[in-house]
């Protein structure tokens, strides 16, 4: 159909299907700095990689310790020490999940020095002393929910008798993580887009997927079409059914369908049908004379 052809180029230039497609972005970290003696420094999780929002609750593809961006700097105060310098100052940052936090932790390591000059009748000489210190500096953050890929799809196959098309497809309790399906047939196919994804950032910056939901179809070959939110078909038989999710094809869904078989003959229909025609078009003949005969 080239009307759904063409929504679909325009959706695919304005927003993405898959997670993939979301820009990089660093983000802007939170800097809120700690000190612990001479070292200070900050640690932010700025946010989450790869991260969708669908109904205003966020998800990832895995652990949160795996896909959080956390960000640091960390520095000696050694300004009013006089003859100091940092022989080094090491990080190492850890990231955790406990519960419904989110927590980085940045485990510092600081070796500085001092010059000590001496003096005496003799003459002068310098002493180095070496000092070290260890702190910990940590923050936490609200973790998203772990996305789970769906297993099981109920079907339900309406199969109608003297009327074309003769089935219906209907998808019962659809897992909500699933923003688009294909149906495939032997002669063609029928896509139906459920959710699309908008390009979205936090307040640090960091991009994410915002699902809206939309309603497009797409159509392949013959003998498989839709109407209103089911797909609909002939004879044919159904070939495979795949799964769409933000984060790619729903792996071996399990998908179990049962028929429903009506009795439902076209002669039924059609006088009905015609008797309304007949009605409306004596309505509007009557109102085309009383019309006319007003005019003369």
């Amino acid at each position: 159909m080239p009307g759904q052809a063409g929504i679909l180029e325009d959706l695919n230039k304005t927003y993405i299907s898959n997670i993939n497609e979301l820009p990089y972005s660093s983000g802007a970290p939170e800097k809120n700095i700690q000190t612990s003696g001479h070292i200070s420094g900050w640690v932010d999780i700025v946010g989450f990689r790869q991260m969708m929002r669908d109904n205003g609750t966020d998800y990832i593809p895995g652990s949160p310790a795996d896909y959080a961006i956390v960000q640091y700097d960390t520095w000696a105060n050694l300004q009013n020490c006089g003859s100091c310098y940092v022989v080094y100052i090491k990080n190492q940052v850890t990231v955790r999940d406990g519960g419904s936090l989110t927590t980085a932790q940045n485990n510092i390591d600081l070796k500085w020095a001092k010059i000590i000059t001496n003096c005496d009748d003799n003459g002068c000489w310098q002493n180095t002393i070496y000092r070290t210190e260890y702190a910990i500096f940590s923050v936490s953050a609200k973790s998203p929910l772990q996305f789970k890929f769906p297993t099981n799809q109920a079907i339900k196959i309406e199969q109608y008798k003297g009327v074309v098309p003769k089935n219906i497809i209907k998808f019962r309790d659809m897992d909500e993580g699933i923003i688009e399906y294909r149906v495939t047939t032997g002669n063609g196919s029928v896509m139906h887009r459920r959710k699309i994804g908008m390009i979205e950032t936090t307040q640090k910056g960091i991009f994410f997927m915002n699902l809206t939901p939309l309603s497009v179809w797409e159509k392949t070959g013959s003998g498989i079409y839709h109407w209103r939110d089911d797909p609909i078909m002939g004879d044919d038989k159904i070939i495979d059914i795949t799964f769409d999710t933000p984060y790619g094809t729903a792996p071996n869904v399990d998908y179990s369908s049962e028929m429903v078989f009506h009795e439902n003959k076209e002669t039924n229909i059609q006088p009905g049908v015609w008797s309304v025609l007949y009605v409306v078009l004596i309505f509007f003949a009557g109102i085309y004379i009383m019309y006319k005969s007003s005019g003369s």
